[in-house]
């Protein structure tokens, strides 16, 4: 899926579930505009009298965002709506949807969506009030909501149970990071993998929760075994080697701030750079004459110390190295 500069959304690939959002399931070789959405309008029956529930469609808003999972796809309008269609428990239908519908106050979202983000069969948002909402599969907790909560006396059969509902939400859930202690956890940017989920506070902080397996959330396993590693059901913080360099993960306002201040300081500091380059290549010039001045007067002082070497004890010198030579060539000799 992709968009244009006008905001209009295009699909192409396989149609499984309705998730090209093109009113059907059928395969697309070439992109083909998603012209329309559908709506929830009341219908009347004029021979009872009787209002139902039925889908209309709407001609497509323009489109800010797209996202796709493996079997569904979500869509954030220019005005902070978000639309989902494609598999049933991936979009909290009771069917499966083949046109984009509106997915907001109806499923507990309320206030407008500023940042989705879609894994292989689960949906993150993050709304305008600083809220994170997941939804879909949980299988490796990458929703995170918590571990499964099982009662007192619980046979094995009935935690069975409990756990594979709670490996698939239908509905909402709102993220849990109370478990974190921390006093302001304001989500600022998610992303979502496979079957893991990151999340960066405003104050830095990086947060990751899910399948943990191969070190992608990036967390201290040190005493922790394989089972638990795999299955992450609560937020945990990312390592963060940065913090010894005193380097945290800046937050998009202090970042804006930073070049802010970086363009106003730009005129001395392009100055200062000049400077310190006109300075490297003045030093870059007479460095050849100094080399060529030290290299004069090593060899000077080799010959001045030749020059005053005694011949008698340079012969001395050539016999000893003569005699040792011929020794070595005797030894070769033998040896052969």
């Amino acid at each position: 899926a992709f968009l244009n500069s006008q905001g209009q959304l295009f699909t192409f690939g396989s149609g499984w579930f309705g998730r090209l959002g093109l009113g059907d399931m059928t395969n697309k070789t070439f992109p083909d505009r998603v012209r329309h959405f559908a709506e929830w309008v009341d219908q009347v029956d004029p021979t009872t009298n009787v209002s139902t529930k039925v889908r209309a469609t709407i001609e497509a808003p323009r489109i800010q965002d797209v996202k796709c999972g493996s079997y569904h796809t979500c869509i954030l309008t220019e005005n902070g709506e978000l639309w989902v269609c494609g598999q049933d428990s991936m979009v909290c239908e009771p069917e499966n949807v083949e046109r984009p519908i509106r997915f907001g106050a109806n499923k507990g979202i309320h206030g407008k969506v500023k940042h989705v983000a879609v894994g292989a069969r689960h949906t993150l948002c993050i709304t305008e009030h600083g809220d994170v909402f997941s939804w879909g599969s949980n299988s490796k907790g990458q929703l995170g909501i918590g571990a499964p909560q099982y009662p007192l006396n619980c046979s094995d059969d009935e935690k069975k149970k409990i756990l594979q509902k709670h490996r698939r939400h239908f509905s909402t859930k709102p993220v849990d990071f109370s478990i974190l202690g921390i006093r302001d956890a304001t989500v600022e940017y998610i992303a979502a993998g496979y079957a893991h989920s990151m999340a960066k506070l405003k104050s830095g902080e990086l947060i990751s929760w899910g399948c943990g397996s191969s070190g992608r959330l990036g967390m201290d396993e040190e005493g922790l075994d394989k089972e638990y590693i795999d299955m992450v059901w609560y937020p945990v913080r990312v390592v963060s080697p940065w913090e010894e360099n005193e380097q945290p993960v800046k937050s998009l306002e202090e970042r804006s701030e930073s070049e802010g201040e970086a363009e106003q300081a730009g005129p001395a500091l392009e100055d200062a750079q000049q400077q310190q380059q006109a300075a490297d290549d003045e030093e870059e010039e007479r460095r050849p004459e100094m080399d060529n001045a030290d290299t004069s007067n090593i060899l000077g002082k080799l010959q001045k110390k030749l020059q005053n070497e005694d011949p008698e004890q340079k012969e001395n010198k050539l016999k000893e190295k003569e005699s040792k030579l011929k020794d070595s060539y005797n030894d070769f000799i033998s040896h052969i």
